[in-house]
């Protein structure tokens, strides 16, 4: 028999494995219609480390908003590279970005409310300012725990 591309196991000994990704645990039910946004922008792009990270806040963000009492409190992360390099991400640095979700979150609320109003009023710009300053905090926003990562400690296996 060949091997299922998928392979679930029932935690603690939770393993995910497939194409793309899938939400296990309490906070699934919130982030599973948001879970395309782990992918690269494009097709063949790759998506750096820090980028991940910032996903994963805003997914945690989701999961805490929707299901706060089984996903509530510091979120508790581990980079791990291509190659086998790991960190851990620093709660704070975690508590940062998700704040800067929560913010993102407020203005994709309000523009929905806008757009779908009788009466829309020409909200363009202060959308684009607000959404702006948003992604200027998320660029902005240094994760010093993700450094190691960069140094070539591991050698990738060819």
């Amino acid at each position: 028999m060949g091997r299922s591309k998928t392979n679930y196991c029932e935690p603690p000994a939770t393993i995910a494995y497939g194409s793309s990704p899938i939400a296990i645990g309490k906070g699934a039910r919130a982030v599973e219609p948001a879970l395309d946004i782990l992918s690269a922008p494009e097709i063949g792009q790759i998506v750096n480390a820090k980028s991940a990270v910032l996903k994963l806040a805003y997914l945690m963000y989701l999961a805490k908003r929707d299901e706060g009492s089984a996903c509530g409190g510091d979120t508790h992360t581990i980079a791990i590279s291509k190659c086998g390099g790991f960190t851990f991400v620093d709660e704070t640095e975690m508590q940062k970005a998700e704040r800067i979700a929560e913010e993102l979150d407020d203005i994709i609320k309000k523009g929905l409310r806008q757009v779908t109003s009788l009466s829309p009023p020409d909200f363009h710009q202060a959308f684009s300012e607000k959404l702006k300053a948003v992604a200027d905090s998320y660029s902005n926003l240094d994760f010093p725990s993700l450094k190691d990562l960069d140094r070539k400690f591991w050698k990738e296996k060819k």
